[in-house]
């Protein structure tokens, strides 16, 4: 995975930062380490997203943590011209990717502006808001 960036991501601006729980620290604790990992069902082999104590498709607790390059395809975006909260007011307008990793899980970041494709590769990004790391992608 790319190095921990600092300062706008990929291009974007970014000031506000999520809130954790015990259910997803690890995932937020690895990425602050570089690392990218996803949640993966032991019973069912299945990948997913985000983070949580049970498998949404087989609903067993046998939950482990993968590692993963996270490289993966863009499967849909939107760009945020309005911020529907104040807090993110500062930050429009800015564009959030759906990207579908090979192990099977989708998950969401953000992307510098430019023509975006179904399909499209890009890679994981791990960038830093205040002191807390969060998930952006680039184009491959």
């Amino acid at each position: 995975m790319t190095p921990i960036v600092t300062g706008d991501v990929v291009g974007q601006r970014a000031t506000v930062t999520p809130e954790t729980d015990p259910n997803t620290q690890w995932w937020w604790d690895a990425l602050a380490r570089g690392e990218f990992r996803v949640p993966h069902c032991t019973s069912c082999d299945g990948s997913f997203f985000p983070p949580m104590p049970a498998c949404p498709h087989c609903g067993s607790t046998a939950v482990d943590h993968r590692r993963s390059t996270g490289d993966g395809t863009i499967y849909s975006w939107i760009t945020v011209h309005l911020a529907q909260d104040p807090a993110f007011v500062d930050e429009t307008p800015y564009t959030v990717v759906a990207v579908h990793l090979p192990e099977g899980a989708r998950l969401f970041g953000r992307i510098a502006e430019g023509k975006l494709a179904d399909g499209m590769p890009v890679r994981a990004v791990p960038y830093q808001v205040g002191g807390t790391t969060l998930l952006g992608f680039e184009r491959i």
